[in-house]
C-alpha cells in the first residue's frame, strides 16, 4: 500500500508572534537549558522587544512550560487516528509517520522534553498522570480491541505505544549521534524519509497477524 499522507498538526493557533516566540524558546532551551536561555535572547531570536515576549508569557519558567505542553500536544493530537472503526495498518502507519515528521520539524522541542523527563519530569508530572496516562489507556483499549478481533497480534499496547516513541523520538533527542554514525543530516527530507519508512516497516511488520 502507498504512504498515509498526513501532515503534522501545529497546535500554534494564537497568532505568528507567539508562534514566532515557542521556536524561538525551543531553540535556547534545547542548547542553553532552562538556567541558561534568557528572555531577553529568545525576543531577539523571536524578532521582538523583551517587553512584547511579556505580553505573551510573564516570566521565562511559564514559557518553558508552554514549550513543553507544546509538543506533547502535538504528539497527543495525533493519536486521534487509533479509534476502533479505524483500520489499524493505517491507524498505525500514520501515527508513526506523523511522530517521524515531528522529529525532523520540531527536533528541539523533542530535546527539550526528553531533558525535562531525564531530571525528573516534576514540571510535567501532572500532565503526565491527568493527560497522558488516561489517554494511553483509551488508546491501549482500542489496540486491545483490534487483537481480539483478530487484526493485530496479542501484545500489549502500551509497550507498542512506547516503542514507537522510542524509536521516533530517537530521530530528534539523538540526531548528533545519528549524524556521526550515517553521515546524514536528521534535516535531510530523503534520510527522514527513509528512516520513516523503515520504522513503518518494523512496526507493522511485529503487530500485523502473520498469514
Amino acid at each position: 500500500m502507498g504512504k498515509v499522507e498526513r501532515t503534522p498538526r501545529d497546535v500554534r493557533s494564537r497568532g505568528t508572534g507567539e508562534a514566532r516566540i515557542l521556536r524561538a524558546a525551543e531553540r535556547n532551551f534545547a542548547r542553553y537549558g532552562l538556567a541558561g536561555a534568557t528572555l531577553a535572547q529568545i525576543a531577539r531570536d523571536a524578532g521582538m522587544s523583551t517587553a512584547a515576549l511579556h505580553y505573551h508569557y510573564r516570566d521565562k519558567e511559564t514559557l518553558y512550560r508552554a514549550v513543553l505542553e507544546h509538543i506533547l500536544r502535538l504528539w497527543l493530537d495525533e493519536t486521534a487516528v487509533i479509534e476502533p472503526g479505524n483500520d489499524p495498518r493505517r491507524a498505525l502507519e500514520a501515527y508513526v509517520r506523523a511522530k517521524m515528521r515531528f522529529a525532523r520539524i520540531f527536533p528541539d522541542a523533542s530535546k527539550i522534553f526528553a531533558s525535562e523527563v531525564l531530571g525528573g519530569a516534576q514540571r510535567i508530572a501532572p500532565f503526565l498522570a491527568d493527560v497522558l496516562r488516561p489517554l494511553v489507556d483509551a488508546k491501549s483499549s482500542v489496540i486491545t480491541g483490534w487483537s481480539r478481533a483478530g487484526k493485530l497480534r496479542t501484545l500489549d499496547p502500551r509497550h507498542l505505544l512506547f516503542v514507537i516513541w522510542g524509536a521516533t523520538e530517537f530521530y530528534a533527542n539523538f540526531a548528533a549521534e545519528i549524524e556521526v554514525v550515517a553521515a546524514s543530516s536528521t534535516q535531510d527530507v530523503r534520510f527522514m524519509e527513509e528512516a520513516e519508512d523503515t520504522v513503518v516497516a518494523i512496526v507493522l511488520e511485529g503487530v500485523l497477524p502473520r498469514r
